[in-house]
């Protein structure tokens, strides 16, 4: 294996997250004024400013709002905040093995929202008076059923054969998107596994292990999916930094792919639809924040490329592009760098790779560290 990976675009065309408005610091400001229905919509605004209809004055104090598979429902009154959003129906049989697991994330996960059993069904549930409704508490809130709900979904679902309450409604994936995707899965994974064949008889782990986090992390690149593929992605990723020998990291990383890539591309079609997003599954990084973040990158490219390490400085590199990506919500003009970057160096050898993705890496480095004004509903 003598060159670099091949690229392929994404089905999506931005990468890069919205800067927060000012409505943070607009609701911050309502809401230690007394105005609170007026910091509630102030905040609902800084999230998604089409969420509010203002020509309908009657839904001014209670929302509907969807993210992936959960719908939540937000309302006031003069007194109170009520955030309410169902989720799973219990099982038929074992209904207490869930409920157990159900329990688990009341004390982990879940800080404000709390899941409860009401009729069989699982709901989503937080009330508090408006005079403590600060809008970092609201948001961390909405956050928590956000992230935890669509995680728990599929797993839950798999788990113990639940089901949900409400159908959420998807877009699915059109037949040339999911032509590609699946054709993309193809390719990367069999060359994947034809790396991991070269490498494996010299037992150079460090390579291997930069293979497959890359594969895995450019199929989510690629594909953005949902469900059961993106579980398995996600599952396969975390399984790479679990504290067991390399070898056996390896062998469970490798039989995902090859799992992966014998998956008939109507399974892989179930995975693949557009949802919509309220809350941010990924952190937004500032250009400010990404000399830190790639600080240790650099000193070791750095390093190898002054020894002339060209393969391992590639695919350090490459890993950390793709696991921005992975991560982050990224300027625009660093999705345009990465970009750029992996694209020229396609199916490249490793020495004429590496002087490209140096010299991208270099650029990201002096162009961060300018100050960027920090969302202050997350900043707390």
């Amino acid at each position: 294996m003598k060159q670099t990976f091949t690229f392929h675009s994404s089905t999506l065309p931005h990468h890069t997250g919205k800067i927060p408005a000012n409505a943070p610091d607009l609701s911050i400001e309502a809401f230690e004024n007394g105005q609170y229905g007026e910091a509630l919509c102030a905040l609902l605004d800084s999230i998604d400013k089409n969420l509010r209809n203002r020509d309908t004055p009657d839904s001014e104090n209670k929302f509907t709002i969807h993210h992936g598979p959960i719908t939540i429902q937000i309302k006031w009154d003069q007194e109170n905040i009520y955030i309410h959003a169902p989720f799973l129906l219990l099982p038929d049989k074992n209904p207490l093995a869930l409920l157990r697991q159900v329990t688990q994330l009341n004390f982990s996960d879940l800080d404000l929202a709390r899941l409860c059993l009401r009729d069989n069904q699982l709901h989503f549930e937080y009330n508090c008076p408006l005079a403590f409704s600060h809008p970092r508490k609201i948001y961390q809130t909405l956050e928590e059923i956000c992230l935890v709900g669509k995680h728990y979904d599929y797993e839950f679902q798999k788990q113990f054969q639940a089901r949900r309450i409400l159908s959420p409604c998807f877009t699915p994936y059109s037949t040339e998107e999911i032509n590609y995707i699946y054709d993309a899965i193809q390719e990367s994974c069999r060359e994947c596994l034809d790396q991991l064949r070269y490498f494996e008889p010299s037992r150079k782990f460090y390579e291997m292990h930069h293979i497959l986090a890359i594969t895995l992390m450019k199929i989510i690149y690629i594909a953005h999916p949902q469900g059961k593929l993106y579980h398995t992605l996600t599952q396969a990723i975390r399984d790479l930094d679990k504290d067991l020998p390399t070898s056996m990291i390896i062998a469970g990383a490798r039989q995902s792919i090859k799992e992966l890539l014998d998956t008939p591309i109507e399974e892989i079609a179930e995975s693949l639809y557009h949802i919509e997003t309220f809350i941010p599954e990924k952190q937004y990084i500032y250009s400010s924040d990404i000399r830190e973040k790639y600080q240790t990158c650099y000193k070791q490219a750095f390093a190898q490329y002054e020894a002339g390490e060209y393969r391992k400085l590639c695919l350090q590199i490459t890993h950390k592009f793709y696991e921005s990506y992975y991560k982050y919500y990224l300027p625009e003009e660093t999705d345009r760098l990465l970009q750029t970057a992996l694209r020229e160096v396609s199916g490249q050898p490793w020495d004429l790779a590496a002087s490209v993705l140096f010299e991208a890496l270099e650029t990201l480095m002096q162009n961060s560290g300018k100050t960027t004004p920090k969302d202050p509903i997350l900043a707390a």
